[in-house]
């Protein structure tokens, strides 16, 4: 990627939630390493009182400093986030009024869990102009008191990142278990709920075995990366295991973010693209899973 084109940045909530320190308070030492080598993160970022999934992705996209050139090149807006400010209208309209784009846009608004990033690449290769992909999520607001399965995971972030056809979608893949959704939900009523062993169940008995059958019909030898959910770090341990014998490298950050939704794939991608680690005719892999219980598989090539 040119040294000079920045396609995406990010922004994160500014409360510091020190997972390890909460843990001590109930277990013991030991379990407390435990439990965190099985999810990664020590310690989180949260939003405050003052910060929701609008600001984040206003904060986000000023970081992304565009020309107004580039800005005005946009003529289509996909805004993923499950945690809006109103239950309608959508983040999309808001976000495109407060910053001030012009008037004769294409919005969509998409309630999309850890696929979210995926879908919308999905959507967006059907338009012929640029479109600006927003996800933004504040989980944390849905916690009510400390859980061991939510609590130690999730941070609230978002990500802007400018589409063009520079990026070709070549080939995508979606799938859903049905009445699956109740493994990982929040009401407006109740807070998150998330049965982990359910929602590892289900990357290990669909998500793994529907990658490998999607990679059995590419030439895997030009796959460079995949890049991964970051669910927690016994799943990407597990990916890693899995997918051993390819040669394809497997990003993580998951210990430095933790688990940032719709977010961790752009967040991996941002921190490749600012090593210059992704080049023209570059083939990688984006594998998202999650709320659904769902997973969006997509095969990308970068075409500058």
């Amino acid at each position: 990627m040119s040294k000079n084109y920045k396609i995406i940045a990010a922004s994160f909530g500014l409360k510091k939630y020190d997972v390890k320190k909460e843990l001590l308070k109930i277990l013991s030492k030991k379990k407390t390493l435990e439990l965190i080598e099985k999810t990664g993160p020590t310690k989180l970022m949260r939003s405050n009182l003052n910060q929701n999934t609008l600001s984040l992705a206003v904060k986000a996209f000023k970081n992304l400093n565009l020309s107004q050139e580039k800005k005005n090149k946009i003529n289509n807006i996909i805004f993923v986030t499950e945690t809006p400010v109103y239950s309608f209208p959508g983040n999309g309209f808001i976000f495109a009024s407060v910053l001030n784009f012009k008037n004769n846009l294409s919005i969509i608004d998409l309630n999309s869990g850890c696929t979210g990033f995926v879908d919308a690449l999905n959507l967006a290769k059907n338009f012929d102009d640029a479109t600006l992909i927003i996800c933004s999520e504040t989980y944390t607001k849905y916690f009510r008191k400390f859980n061991r399965a939510t609590s130690t995971l999730f941070t609230d972030a978002a990500t802007v990142f400018f589409f063009n056809k520079k990026f070709k979608v070549i080939k995508f893949n979606s799938y859903f278990k049905k009445n699956s959704y109740q493994d990982l939900c929040a009401t407006n009523k109740s807070n998150l709920s998330m049965n982990g062993s359910s929602v590892f169940n289900f990357v290990t008995s669909d998500v793994i075995p529907g990658l490998k059958e999607f990679l059995k019909k590419i030439n895997t030898n030009k796959i460079k990366k995949l890049y991964i959910h970051q669910a927690s770090q016994l799943v990407i341990d597990t990916f890693k295991e899995k997918f051993s014998k390819y040669k394809f490298e497997i990003p993580t950050n998951i210990k430095r973010y933790g688990n940032t939704n719709a977010s961790t794939i752009p967040l991996l991608l941002l921190e490749d693209m600012k090593k210059q680690n992704l080049k023209k005719n570059d083939y990688i892999i984006l594998c998202g899973f999650g709320v659904g219980l769902s997973y969006s598989i997509a095969l990308v090539k970068i075409n500058e």
